[in-house]
């Protein structure tokens, strides 16, 4: 049986993707889906997904989004992403106005796409758990493991340079807190993982 991919927006999906297609082995293995897709919708199918710090995951995704998704998609702003990158150039100072209780960020932190979602969202289904859950942080080397202890038979080597989207964020403590705290579900995920 084919294991499904869930791909939890701005956790290394699309870099695992990308793997999974540039070895040929692999095609019988895998179903590749779209961030629309969550747990409950593989109807109790096994898949396996990526989790991501959720800090880190806010950062990555208020970057991207300032950027338009650009350059590996466009994805024009929405209303309000325009007031977002105009008012809140970086992302320590739209945390900020999250922290002092502005209620103009917590109405724009709603509706940003990526920063809206929590990755807790995706996995939807407590009877159908996954059967791996890789850590973004280390997506090379857990799914090299992963793929050593399910699928023994496949000679597997990525064609694919590692994972090159590690930015080292420089994160407050107290923005991380305070970030961990708005995502509670998702880093007591990505927690228990570490």
């Amino acid at each position: 049986m084919k294991i499904n991919i869930l791909h939890i927006s701005k956790t290394g999906g699309s870099y695992l993707k990308k793997m999974i297609k540039s070895n040929p082995d692999l095609d019988d293995k895998f179903v590749i889906w779209d961030h629309h897709i969550k747990a409950s919708d593989l109807k109790g199918q096994p898949y396996l997904t990526v989790l991501r710090n959720p800090a880190t995951r806010f950062f990555s995704a208020f970057y991207s989004r300032r950027r338009m998704g650009q350059p590996k998609y466009f994805r024009l702003w929405n209303i309000y992403e325009i007031v977002v990158f105009y008012h809140y150039k970086t992302p320590e100072i739209f945390v900020e106005s999250l922290i002092n209780a502005s209620i103009v960020a917590k109405f724009l932190f709603k509706r940003i796409r990526h920063i809206k979602d929590h990755q807790a969202d995706w996995l939807d289904d407590a009877a159908n758990l996954p059967v791996t859950v890789l850590r973004q942080e280390c997506l090379d080397s857990d799914f090299y493991k992963f793929m050593h202890t399910r699928f023994p038979e496949v000679n597997f080597e990525s064609r694919v340079p590692e994972h090159s989207n590690q930015i080292e964020y420089n994160i407050s403590e107290r923005h991380a807190q305070f970030l961990n705290c708005r995502y509670d579900r998702d880093f007591r995920l990505w927690k228990d993982l570490n």
